[in-house]
């Protein structure tokens, strides 16, 4: 029998292209798509949304400590014991982003209008704090060997708000921003490269700003840091887009996703998912957009506000080791990784019974700090676990012609797609001419014998599958069709 394979999704291609033009709710595999789990809840109360980080800290005797910032403007600690929230800031600040870096000891945070804050991860206060009288009011931050950047902030003396510019500490020391030679402590404004958007650290860093994207490498004074132009022709278009994993950075640019590697930046969503992408979603809303990665499935995820929301409530999911795409619902407003330590049975009695656990008692939630897993906040300020039971699948096959030049019927196909636990359903589209309407099936249901129905007639057939349950992989369908005339 014909095989009809789920092929990439690239709906920016044409409908008679290989390929599928919709995969929702799934991952992407080597052969065809596994589910997307949904996002399970696991804190028993929320913050007040919408939160706008999720961040993972350890101390120096690495205990665990996950912290998220909230739309509210306050930031809050978790509590594993009670499955609750703790206030952690003594001033409550305007709805800003939040963005999070470790120094030593403290969890270091970023909103653009207060002084930088620190959470001390040892023995001392747990409360957020201003860093140091010279830190400044800046947007961004990052880590850079081991001098901590920032960027985007006002001018220490005029009080100027400088878009552009970016400012290192002394070495060691992320309370002196005081510019010195000695310390190697200094700025750089960026004239003509937009505002920043982006600062990314490691052994060198990478600053993203509206019309350009730079290399920051240590030379040594008097320079101290150089900034590199390394792209000219467009920058990054969404502060809440750039993902930073491995030796890459992702982002979106007014030109599409791309792939930063250090040294130049490749499109990874050109003629594949970009013109989709900006035609769905909601472009007075973009800064709602935020990026993150799932370790374990080797993925970069974006959630983002679709046309008409003010929420995020889609995603766009990136297999960056595959290079292949899929989508899915996802109404969560930040992303992150995140770990806790692990669960005796004798502290499951938070969670409820056996059967309100919010994941399966194999899951590695409960495993211990060293697994890290996704994890994210949704839109009502909910921690939750993004491994809960799979959202229903939706795929949309390409446009074919099975009966060559002349119209055919499609009498019935098979599902190729495995778990006990999936229920798979079915419409097809059926035309004579590819500037016809389709005619559309009702939803069809399989036999006991796994078959589907489908009994339409026409030149162009194309299929859209649904499957709901517990399910492990989908590869396509094989289908039965019957010649007919050329009428």
């Amino acid at each position: 029998m014909p095989m009809l394979p789920l092929g990439d999704f690239t709906p920016d291609q044409s409908q008679f292209a290989s390929g599928v033009v919709q995969a929702r709710n799934t991952l992407r595999t080597a052969s065809g798509y596994r589910p997307l789990p949904s996002a399970q809840r696991i804190s028993a109360t929320a913050i007040p949304p919408l939160a706008t980080a999720l961040t993972l800290a350890r101390n120096t005797d690495d205990v665990v400590v996950v912290i998220a910032a909230g739309g509210d403007g306050n930031l809050y600690r978790y509590d594993r014991s009670t499955r609750g929230w703790l206030l952690v800031t003594t001033t409550a600040y305007p709805a800003m982003n939040w963005f999070f870096v470790e120094f030593g000891n403290q969890l270091i945070a970023a909103n653009g209008v207060s002084k930088l804050q620190a959470y001390d991860l040892g023995t001392g206060s747990h409360i957020f704090a201003d860093l140091s009288a010279s830190a400044p009011q800046a947007k961004f931050l990052t880590l850079i060997k081991d001098q901590l950047f920032a960027g985007s902030y006002p001018d220490a003396t005029t009080g100027t708000m400088q878009l552009a510019r970016v400012g290192w500490s002394a070495v060691d020391d992320p309370t002196n921003w005081t510019p010195d030679l000695t310390v190697l402590s200094d700025f750089q404004d960026n004239p003509d490269c937009g505002a920043l958007t982006g600062l990314v650290g490691g052994s060198y860093g990478v600053a993203l700003f509206e019309k350009t994207v730079k290399r920051i490498t240590f030379v040594g004074p008097p320079v101290i840091y150089q900034f590199d132009p390394v792209l000219s022709a467009h920058g990054c278009v969404a502060a809440g887009s750039v993902v930073a994993h491995l030796n890459f950075v992702f982002y979106l640019s007014s030109a599409g996703f791309m792939m930063f590697d250090g040294n130049g930046a490749t499109p990874i969503g050109a003629e594949q998912v970009d013109r989709w992408f900006f035609s769905n979603v909601n472009p007075s809303t973009i800064d709602q957009m935020r990026g993150g990665v799932d370790p374990v499935n080797h993925v970069v995820v974006w959630v983002y506000p679709s046309s008409g929301s003010s929420y995020c409530t889609d995603c766009l999911i990136y297999n960056y080791v595959l290079q292949k795409w899929s989508h899915g619902d996802l109404h969560v407003s930040c992303l992150g990784v995140v770990a806790q330590p692990g669960y005796t049975l004798d502290e499951l009695d938070p969670f409820g019974t056996v059967d309100t656990l919010p994941v399966s008692l194999d899951d590695r939630f409960w495993g211990g700090d060293k697994l890290l897993f996704a994890g994210a906040i949704d839109n009502d300020g909910y921690l939750c676990n993004l491994n809960g039971p799979p959202a229903q699948a939706v795929f949309d096959t390409r446009e074919v012609l099975i009966g060559g030049p002349r119209r055919a019927m499609l009498q019935a196909f098979y599902p190729l797609v495995e778990g006990d636990g999936s229920m798979v359903s079915a419409q097809v589209f059926s035309r004579g001419r590819n500037s016809s309407t389709w005619k559309t099936s009702p939803v069809l249901v399989e036999n006991f014998e796994g078959w589907i129905g489908a009994r339409t007639e026409g030149r162009f057939h194309r299929i859209r599958i649904f499957i709901d349950g517990y399910w492990t992989h989908a590869v396509g369908l094989e289908y039965v069709s019957a010649p007919m005339g050329y009428r």
